[in-house]
């Protein structure tokens, strides 16, 4: 869940001109976050216990292919 907030937060940030993506790197968290809020995808988010692996999945996928955006990111934000 800590990683789908760091995403929110890229995003938003993103969104408001504070912290500079590009839109590749909009486009796939974007994606992701569409995703996990839908109540439609793979595995229905209904089902007890395995609901959520999909967009686990999903949301791990993205934080690892984002790592350096997210380290950027972190680094930043200390400042």
């Amino acid at each position: 869940m800590k990683d789908f907030h760091l995403l929110l937060a890229i995003f938003k940030d993103a969104v408001s001109g504070k912290y500079k993506v590009s839109k590749a790197t909009m486009a796939t968290i974007g994606g992701a976050i569409l995703y996990v809020v839908s109540p439609i995808d793979a595995i229905p988010d209904f089902l007890p216990l395995i609901g959520w692996t999909d967009d686990i999945a999903v949301v791990g996928f993205v934080v690892a292919r984002l790592a350096k955006e997210i380290e950027n990111y972190k680094l930043l934000m200390r400042k």
